[in-house]
């Protein structure tokens, strides 16, 4: 190893001797890397990062550094909205490289730097002084950061690593830093990133960059942590700002869906919404196609980290004239308060995380063997970690599916189990919401308990009063107990949360159609016709509605029969259902039933 011939500061570190440079004091240190206040020959201040090779396990890494910073000084060359670049250099005998950027404001005066006392002001210092930011000010900040963002990925470039205290403030606007970690998206192989803003799929794409990108934006709106999301703030109908807001958390509760297909394709993408919230001319984007066509009919089994609840949905047993097949909406998610990592062990976690991208895409016809996969990963982390209690969670609610699910596995071994695990989280964490929220649902879906069920999300309502999972779940067990009006509200409520859920807007349209309020599910069936123009559920409700409005039977059967059966109802004996229940042919469907 050559050693650089450097003079060392006090506390041993090296200061390198850097071309036309004063390196004046160390403000920031890596695994692999320092950044340095200097000074140049001029008197302008600016960040020297220094990369030292030998810190590297091999060159590798050191490579594709510096690579990545001269892909991406093309691209900052042009756009003003990148962090400025100034020069590349390397050092070979001292073995180091090096590069000159622009400085950040300073925490304390701003452009005015005093070397002595320089700090560099980032939004995670924002964030710890001012809280919550005001919805106009947040959106400024995300138009700019989707904007350097969309620059990145025009050039088939990736951040890898977006997060508060890597987004530092410059004139007052925020840019990315930490641009060693920028990557082409056919090299950005190694794991990076931080816990709470990677998304489930991992860094390295586009996807994901907007995914960490929606978890600041909504930690400076909310004033909330990542890990809460998407939970709102307890106060949020006393903010003055909270219609903005609440406009703003459509596009954050896009570009966080765990499903990347359904996410922001790229920065680009992102930036229209924001941009079009500024100007006033937002308009909901269609949703990529292949969705899923019906929304009762998935079963989406949703991994929730901090909380580790995963929820499920189907009709009930106890009725005698159950609902056409899925009536009911998509399974509900909770994310209570996380003070702690769910687990140290990091493989542990990782199995977690895999076996909850695997729950993600579960739908109704999922064989028996796609349910063991998920039990069989989430057995292994517990093997590693028995104390990891979103795992113990996840098993009783994957058990809990099987079980309701009866081609599955409807004994009561299965049942028993799900219970078994739930007592072990509770023991773990007896005053976790998440626990709460998990012992209502066993109620909910194991036990037909519906006013058992809704104790429990009341519990949890007290400290998560807008979780809009959570009040789609209250309006279940209201509309369960037959209280239709209460559960109207339940769902209401809900989408004003969040709009983009479909199994709420199909609760929603179901709720509605029960109470006659047709003029009302019409126009609101056109509205999500729109959003989810894959749905054959809210097509469904939107002829249903029409026809209840202007008594066109053939044109409403016309519309029936030309809907396309679902895949996993090939013969279309659902619609037939709607049909035969639509015209009080009572034989019938009790027959399609059968």
């Amino acid at each position: 190893m050559i050693k650089p011939t450097s003079p060392e500061n006090a506390d041993g570190t090296l200061r390198p001797d850097i071309p036309d440079y004063q390196l004046l004091r160390r403000i920031g240190r890596g695994s692999y890397g320092d950044v340095w206040l200097a000074r140049g020959l001029t008197g302008v201040y600016r960040a020297i990062k220094v990369v030292w090779r030998d810190r590297y396990a091999d060159a590798g890494p050191s490579e594709r550094e510096f690579k990545g910073l001269k892909k991406f000084m093309s691209a900052a060359l042009l756009e003003a909205g990148q962090l400025a670049l100034l020069h590349v250099g390397h050092d070979e005998a001292a073995g180091f490289f090096y590069y000159v950027m622009e400085l950040a404001d300073d925490s304390e005066t701003g452009r005015e730097v005093n070397p002595a006392k320089y700090a560099p002001l980032t939004l995670k210092e924002v964030r710890t002084r001012c809280g919550r930011l005001p919805a106009e000010k947040s959106l400024k900040f995300g138009v700019e950061l989707a904007r350097a963002l969309a620059g990145l990925h025009a050039h088939g470039l990736v951040h890898r690593d977006i997060k508060p205290s890597n987004i530092i403030l410059v004139g007052g606007l925020p840019k990315l830093a930490d641009i060693g970690l920028v990557a082409d998206t056919a090299t950005a192989l190694s794991f990076v990133g931080t816990e709470g803003y990677v998304p489930p799929e991992g860094p390295g794409r586009p996807t994901a960059d907007v995914y960490a990108l929606g978890k600041v934006l909504y930690e400076l709106s909310t004033g909330l942590d990542r890990q809460q999301f998407p939970q709102l703030p307890p106060d949020l109908n006393r903010l003055s700002d909270h219609r903005a807001l609440l406009k703003l958390n459509e596009v954050i509760l896009r570009a966080c869906e765990t499903n990347p297909a359904r996410r922001y394709a790229d920065g680009t993408a992102m930036l229209t919404d924001l941009e079009g919230l500024q100007d006033g001319s937002l308009r909901r984007s269609r949703p990529r196609r292949g969705l899923g066509r019906r929304a009762g009919a998935a079963l989406r089994v949703a991994a929730v980290l901090g909380a580790g609840v995963w929820w499920w949905q189907r009709p009930s047993p106890a009725e005698p004239i159950p609902a056409p097949a899925g009536a009911e909406p998509a399974p509900a998610i909770a994310r209570p308060l996380i003070e702690r990592r769910p687990t140290e062990n990091q493989v542990a976690y990782n199995l977690y995380m895999r076996g909850s991208l695997l729950a993600n895409k579960f739908t109704s016809s999922s064989t028996r063997s796609e349910y063991d996969a998920v039990l069989a990963l989430l057995g292994q982390a517990i093997a590693l970690d028995p104390a990891f209690m979103p795992a113990h969670l996840g098993i009783a609610n994957v058990d809990g599916v099987m079980y309701w699910y009866g081609r599955i596995d409807p004994s009561p071994e299965r049942r028993a189990h799900a219970r078994s695990e739930l007592e072990t989280a509770r023991r773990l964490a007896p005053d976790s919401p998440g626990v709460r929220f998990a012992q209502g649902s066993f109620a909910y879906f194991c036990e037909n308990d519906w006013e058992r069920a809704q104790a429990e999300f009341r519990a949890v309502e007290a400290s998560s009063p807008n979780d809009a999972k959570l009040q789609q779940m209250i309006g279940l067990t209201y509309r369960r107990l037959g209280q239709m009006q209460e559960a109207l509200r339940c769902f209401e409520r809900s989408a004003t949360l969040n709009p983009r859920d479909l199994g709420n807007a199909v609760a929603l349209l179901e709720t509605m159609l029960y109470l006659r309020r047709y003029a009302q599910t019409y126009v609101r069936a056109r509205g999500y016709a729109v959003m989810f123009p894959e749905s054959d559920l809210v097509q469904s409700y939107l002829n249903r509605s029409q026809y209840a409005l202007d008594g066109d039977r053939p044109a409403y059967l016309r519309a029936l029969a030309a809907q396309p059966p679902p895949s996993d109802d090939p013969q279309g004996m659902s619609r037939d259902y709607r049909e035969a229940m639509d015209a009080v042919d009572l034989t019938r469907a009790e027959r399609l039933l059968a």
